[in-house]
């Protein structure tokens, strides 16, 4: 393992350690559920130009065009704050962090780069739907497990 990854989940899992133990109520997303990893994952669709984002069909698997794919893991039980960790390329590539996040209460939330791998509006426009559509999610709080060295 590169040393740059050994230290991003050295970090993730440092920062982890520090959630309290007290359980927070889940929060529940739109959509049919599937399974990731022994996880429900919500996928959803956001569209490139208006920057609507709806559920997307299970059934439909791979690239949507002019639509970008928005992922959304929820643990069993969330820890206290629903705190959440960003992923933004590479889904499902080396998941163990994401594993034991969702293990220790945290939320994953993915969406698929574009080709530069910089974050856009679309982004901002996931992030706005996680943390202010949803309800009670102005609890929600992001950890700094951003793998963005690993991005480029």
């Amino acid at each position: 393992m590169p040393t740059s990854n050994l230290l991003v989940n050295m970090f993730a899992l440092l920062a982890v350690s520090r959630v309290g133990q007290a359980q927070d109520v889940a929060v529940a997303f739109e959509g049919v559920p599937t399974s990731w990893h022994g996880f429900d994952r919500y996928d959803f669709l956001l569209d490139e130009a208006t920057l609507a984002i709806k559920p997307a069909d299970p059934a439909v698997k791979g690239d949507v065009p002019g639509q970008r794919r928005c992922i959304v893991v929820a643990p069993r039980t969330p820890a206290p704050g629903r705190p959440w960790s960003w992923r933004g390329c590479y889904w499902d590539h080396q998941p163990q962090t994401e594993i034991e996040l969702l293990r220790r209460g945290f939320h994953i939330a993915y969406i698929n780069a574009n080709a530069t791998l910089a974050p856009d509006k679309k982004w901002d426009a996931w992030y706005e739907f996680l943390t202010t559509r949803r309800s009670n999610a102005n609890r929600w709080r992001a950890w700094a497990t951003w793998r963005a060295p690993m991005c480029r």
